[in-house]
């Protein structure tokens, strides 16, 4: 069986895959394209680069403790990078999508790869935060996965999924 998502990808001209360690400079390079708001969304903080420990923790391989899958294009270039590091029986799941990218449904092809790659771990929930102004955020993992638990603490939300 190959990788879900895989037929949706193709069929916008992208490779779905898992990260390797060979993809930093390419990410760093996807994250320097991205505007600041993208960036602050998916990292709720104004960051000019990928945090290292991200990073190397996303691209060290071992899908068990933190999946990583990048979005490839024809020409090598990477525009999307999902994640979900394990936490106790649930994934914490985050998506950065380049801008150019953004509006062709690459969020819920990548929340659905992510779902089911941790349900096949074991993992019983996925959780992810959004700032509370990216409410819409919300919405597209409830029309992906479907009914969602939310909890608004300050300037974020909390959303969990369960998988099983």
């Amino acid at each position: 069986m190959g990788m879900p998502g895989a037929a949706g990808a193709a069929a916008l001209g992208l490779l779905l895959r898992e990260a390797r360690p060979s993809d930093a400079d390419a990410l760093g390079a996807m994250f320097g394209r991205c505007t600041p708001e993208t960036r602050s969304a998916r990292f709720h903080g104004m960051l000019h680069a990928l945090p290292a420990g991200y990073l190397a923790s996303a691209l060290a391989g071992d899908a068990a403790v933190h999946d990583a899958l990048v979005l490839e294009t024809g020409a090598g270039a990477l525009v999307a990078l999902a994640s979900a590091c394990r936490v106790g029986s649930a994934v914490e799941v985050g998506l950065l999508v380049e801008d150019a990218w953004q509006g062709r449904a690459l969020g819920p092809l990548l929340l659905t790869s992510l779902a089911v790659r941790a349900r096949r771990r074991g993992a019983r929930a996925l959780r992810c935060d959004v700032l509370a102004d990216r409410q819409h955020l919300v919405e597209v993992v409830r029309r992906t996965l479907g009914p969602v638990a939310v909890r608004r603490e300050g300037f974020e939300v909390h959303v969990e999924v369960r998988l099983t």
